[in-house]
């Protein structure tokens, strides 16, 4: 996923008066945190000149767009569809997380036996 597609997705779900360079910044802010979990180097290109790909893979990449409808709920003062997309988003996120363990697990645990 992209950031103009994360962005598309996020206006399909709800409609706001936020720019498009807004919604960006807050995909940034998702992408450095998937960044830091996945201990490599956040995304550092500019995005209106190039829409560079997203760091999850296409199952885990719903994370961009529910972030960003919480974002928008707050932006709106909606605090019960806030507290309701936040919940979501946590949810995804606790996924991503999940999955990165399995995924990523040590392979030497170096147990220490006395």
């Amino acid at each position: 996923m992209t950031v103009n597609e994360a962005i598309a997705e996020a206006k399909k779900l709800r409609p706001t008066a936020l720019d498009d360079k807004e919604l960006a910044d807050m995909v940034r802010v998702v992408d450095d945190e998937v960044a830091e979990m996945m201990e490599s180097e956040p995304n550092y290109f500019s995005w209106p000149e190039y829409d560079y790909e997203l760091k999850l893979p296409a199952p885990l990449d719903r994370v961009y767009p529910l972030y960003l409808a919480a974002q928008i709920d707050l932006y709106n003062q909606e605090i019960a569809l806030y507290q309701n997309d936040s919940v979501v988003y946590n949810s995804a996120i606790a996924d991503v997380k999940a999955y990165y363990r399995r995924h990523n697990r040590v392979t030497n645990r170096r147990n220490w036996r006395i």
